[in-house]
């Protein structure tokens, strides 16, 4: 079984630790999982067909992808000359001129690693199209993989909130890419880019129909564990590598004695499995409420408070949750997703800007921007701006989420960027 939380830390980790190295790579895993999910469209129809098919023979790749300064642009341009390369790109335009359905995930036992795995992949390989396009003025091509990038993204967002996190983090490396040659883009790129902006603004936040399918998924779950308890044991024993009874163990496999004691007390008590149900099931409505507020409110707060009734849980219901329950902090990666083209329309928009004026604007009201764009969802304020003293080089930020001080209340913003940069511990 693999839980959530071993997912979240070996599929989406640039979303949730954002300085973390996007890899998306899958060499830990050398046997693809066997699930059964709903069926998919015809190939034809259905362009997640092209997108896992981009995504395997993107495996196949000779040249190898690379990262960080030693990724030079001739490298660049020899990874994305392999003929692996240039077979999945083909794959990729074919799919986002068709609808694109991600699977309905059954059960958090049917979250299959190769999709989300390819997804990475693919967010690479146009990430280096968007630099190499740019660097070789072809400019429209990298604003058309932008875009489709953008596309491939969003398409897997609604699926799980696993799935919003690959989308989110797709998002971040394909922005990212672009942004970092914004001192290439045209006027005309710059319209581009601004529309595109716009366009994801509007669109209706994949974050709650994720969370709708979670609810149901994580009601399943507990439903399962009320039929099977056996299957809450052998969650207990795989998280620990805990051996089945008479079979040998080393030193290095052997559980923690708490995990056995908790196997044994669920084993031996059926009032304390329900308990533990029924706790988790609570605190996973109690939270996905509290991603909903924080959400939805004007002004946001993004704190992490513990739940007033988490202090009562028993100590397996903690253990449990850990595997399969979001957290608040799903709430503050939700906006910064929004952010990120709130960031992208403004870049566009100073860019533009220069180009009718040959300066930079002195405040972000002479872009005459929608207020979606420019006003900061963390603090209701315009996006923090700050021309420099060079005439083209500027800051541009979000004030980003409140985090707890010392005394666990509100202290201080984080700043968020695009491109992001490292946050001071």
């Amino acid at each position: 079984m693999i839980t959530r939380r071993s997912l979240l830390a070996t599929i989406a980790a640039p979303a949730l630790t954002p300085f973390a190295p996007f890899t998306g790579d899958d060499t830990s895993r050398k046997t693809p999982v066997t699930v059964q999910m709903s069926p998919l469209g015809p190939p034809a129809v259905n362009g997640y067909t092209d997108i896992l098919r981009a995504g395997n023979r993107l495996r196949e790749a000779k040249v190898e992808y690379g990262s960080g300064d030693e990724f030079s642009l001739v490298r660049k341009r020899a990874y994305l000359a392999d003929p692996a390369c240039q077979d999945a790109l083909m794959l990729v335009r074919q799919a986002v001129v068709k609808p694109i359905t991600f699977p309905v995930v059954e059960s958090f036992d049917t979250l299959l690693y190769e999709p989300f795995s390819a997804y990475h992949r693919l967010s690479q390989l146009l990430a280096v199209e968007i630099a190499v396009a740019f660097a070789d003025g072809r400019n429209d091509v990298a604003v058309q993989t932008v875009a489709d990038g953008l596309t491939v993204a969003h398409s897997v967002k609604s699926s799980t909130w696993l799935g919003e996190l690959v989308g989110v983090a797709v998002d971040d490396r394909i922005l990212t890419a672009a942004v970092k040659e914004r001192e290439r883009w045209t006027e005309s790129n710059c319209d581009e880019l601004l529309r595109l902006a716009g366009q994801r603004l509007v669109m209706p936040n994949p974050i709650f129909e994720a969370l709708d399918l979670e609810s149901k998924l994580f009601q399943k779950a507990i439903t399962g564990w009320r039929e099977k308890p056996e299957n809450i044991i052998h969650m207990l024993k795989e998280r620990e590598g805990m051996e089945e009874p008479g079979e040998e163990e080393d030193e290095e496999s052997k559980p923690s004695r708490k995990i056995r004691d908790f196997a044994k007390a669920l084993r031996n008590s059926a009032a304390l499995r329900e308990r533990v149900l029924t706790e988790c099931l609570r605190a996973n409505e109690e939270c996905h409420q509290q991603i909903r507020l924080l959400i939805d409110e004007p002004t946001r707060r993004m704190v992490l408070v513990p739940s007033a009734s988490s202090a009562g849980w028993h100590p397996i219901t903690h253990y449990l949750r850990e595997g399969y329950a979001l957290d608040a902090s799903a709430a503050q990666h939700a906006v910064e997703s929004r952010v990120r083209f709130q960031l992208l329309g403004v870049h566009a928009a100073i860019r533009r800007f220069r180009w009718a004026n040959d300066c930079l604007p002195k405040t972000l009201d002479e872009l005459e921007l929608a207020s979606h764009l420019v006003i900061d969802p963390f603090n209701t304020k315009p996006l923090l701006y700050e021309p420099g003293k060079t005439g083209s080089d500027y800051e541009l930020a979000s004030a980003g989420g409140l985090m707890p001080g010392e005394d666990g209340e509100p202290d201080a913003h984080q700043r968020f960027t695009l491109p992001r940069v490292a946050r001071m511990p």
